[in-house]
């Protein structure tokens, strides 16, 4: 009985390598986009903590340069924040680039795995038809050879 091969091993690895780089370049957007979100917290928790510190320090009232020096650290941390925000939002458009990307290496993976198993299973139709076959010519042989004895 003939071994099963499939011809086309060599291109279910490749796509078998194609996922696991696509699942890989995910689990890294999905970090990132994570750290960002976690950097976007933080500045804005900074920002409030300014507030308060200036609040608790400057009860009373406010000098002109305390004035000035509160409203650029506000500043200076709002640009922080934006930049963090637009950094976070290319991050998700790569993590949704990156997920349909490794949709498409599943996909074409499964394609492959697919045809090999269609062809496994033609192959064991085939291997038992023949079986079925080889047992029927030896019970045809036995039994012309009782007859003829």
């Amino acid at each position: 009985m003939k071994k099963f091969s499939f011809n086309l091993k060599a291109l279910l690895e490749l796509r078998e390598w194609e996922e696991q780089v696509a699942r890989q370049a995910f689990s890294q957007s999905v970090q990132a986009v994570s750290a960002l979100k976690d950097k976007a917290k933080r500045v804005e928790q900074e920002k409030d903590a300014i507030c308060q510190d200036w609040d608790k320090t400057h009860s009373q009232s406010f000098s002109r340069n305390e004035r000035l020096a509160l409203n650029a650290a506000i500043s200076n941390v709002s640009r922080v924040s934006e930049e963090s925000k637009s950094a976070l939002n290319l991050a998700e458009k790569k993590r949704e680039k990156a997920l349909l990307e490794m949709k498409l290496a599943v996909r074409k993976k499964k394609v492959v795995a697919n045809l090999k198993q269609r062809r496994l299973e033609e192959h064991q139709v085939e291997a038992l038809r023949q079986e079925t076959i080889e047992i029927e010519d030896i019970y045809n042989a036995r039994s012309i050879e009782r007859s003829g004895i």
